[in-house]
């Protein structure tokens, strides 16, 4: 690979302290969730940076196989599976091996899950209105009731559908009023949960809910907003969260030659140049996650912190930017350094740029960097 990711430490463990002061139960905890590489950060190495932080108790995974890493890398506190399982009796087995909690998300996963592993690690996933994983209340509320169960368990929890994409929030309410509910049936049915959560990253951030006491936090550990309009409502509600990028990419230019007025650049001849124009060849291309669909945007890199707009296609391995304009300085040569995501000078290019370029959204931009990437931490 001839790029790297730079992995801000401080950024991280910033972002963990100011979101953990956003929780209205004082008996809360923020769980960083590491699942997809670490939000595409790097598993081992975002699990490195926390590591020590005298909050970090709990981390969600959503692979066994992301549990046995961290587990294997010294992490003895609860990791939460938040994933589905295709085969309930492999994720008990495996489960109890790694002492992992489960989330239970219809009876039968309960029944075999039970059976096989301590209350005490198995969360009751209930549906409330996102249609994924999860059973509708009412069917728990009868599986309880004719089942007779009753004890505590480690945690009742559901999933918001619309929070990051809405500024009015009515649907939200109307879930957080069907997890009340279900709350209270199943402490009349004699079943109470040690942790009951609801929140990830948006609804954390805009709702003050002493009700929970666990907080899945994802794409906000990492210093991103989860959307444009989460960000304008926490400033309406004046929530104050100053989040910092916890990744910076990097390359350097592979080559650099001048072009003749008319030149085409990139496979379709996408690109004619309307006057000399002097190229630097970037050696990272859709392999390493440098997507295609960026150029369905106006897409830069930063070289001697200016924007240097790219020419045509992205290639699997490569693509090709203009620096005419820095010629004017001095002639560019190969191995400067040049900035894909992060900071140089006064200017810097964020994953939510690269997700407004290509039309999708930061999650996809992160979670798309090759996982062969060399990545650094640094302070």
């Amino acid at each position: 690979m001839l790029s790297r990711l730079l992995i801000h430490q401080n950024a991280l463990r910033s972002n963990l302290v100011q979101l953990a002061s956003l929780s209205a139960n004082p008996a809360s905890i923020c769980v960083p969730v590491l699942k997809a590489n670490a939000y595409g950060h790097g598993l081992e190495q975002v699990y490195k940076s926390l590591a020590g932080s005298p909050s970090l108790s709990w981390l969600a995974v959503n692979y066994i196989c992301e549990a046995k890493v961290l587990r294997d890398l010294g992490f003895n506190g609860r990791i939460l599976i938040v994933g589905p399982s295709v085969d309930p009796k492999e994720t008990a087995e495996a489960s109890r091996l790694l002492d992992l909690d489960v989330q239970a998300y219809d009876p039968e996963q309960w029944q075999i899950y039970i059976a096989a592993l301590d209350a005490t690690r198995i969360h009751i996933k209930v549906d409330t209105g996102l249609g994924r994983q999860g059973s509708l209340p009412a069917l728990w509320e009868q599986f309880f009731s004719q089942n007779k169960w009753s004890g505590s368990i480690a945690g009742i929890c559901m999933h918001y559908a619309n929070v990051e994409d809405v500024q009015e929030h009515e649907y939200a309410s109307l879930q957080r009023s069907r997890f009340s509910q279900i709350i209270k049936s199943f402490a009349a049915l004699g079943i109470k949960g040690e942790r009951v959560h609801c929140n990830a990253s948006s609804s954390h951030v805009l709702f003050a809910d002493a009700q929970t006491n666990l907080a899945r936090l994802g794409i906000s550990l990492y210093g991103s907003w989860p959307s444009q309009a989460t960000k304008l409502s926490a400033m309406t509600s004046g929530v104050k969260c100053k989040l910092s990028p916890a990744l910076s990419w990097q390359t350097k230019v592979a080559q650099v030659k001048t072009l003749e007025a008319g030149s085409q650049i990139g496979y379709g001849c996408t690109y004619t140049a309307n006057a000399a124009t002097t190229i630097a060849v970037i050696p990272v291309g859709y392999f390493e996650g440098y997507c295609r669909e960026y150029t369905l945007g106006q897409p830069y890199v930063l070289i001697r912190a200016k924007r240097c707009p790219l020419l045509g296609r992205i290639s699997m391995n490569m693509f090709v930017v203009d620096v005419t304009h820095l010629d004017k300085d001095a002639e560019v040569k190969a191995g400067e350094e040049v900035v894909l995501i992060g900071s140089q000078g006064k200017e810097s290019i964020s994953a939510e740029n690269l997700a407004e370029w290509g039309q999708t959204i930061q999650y996809q931009v992160l979670t798309r960097l090759h996982p062969s990437i060399p990545r650094e931490i640094v302070s």
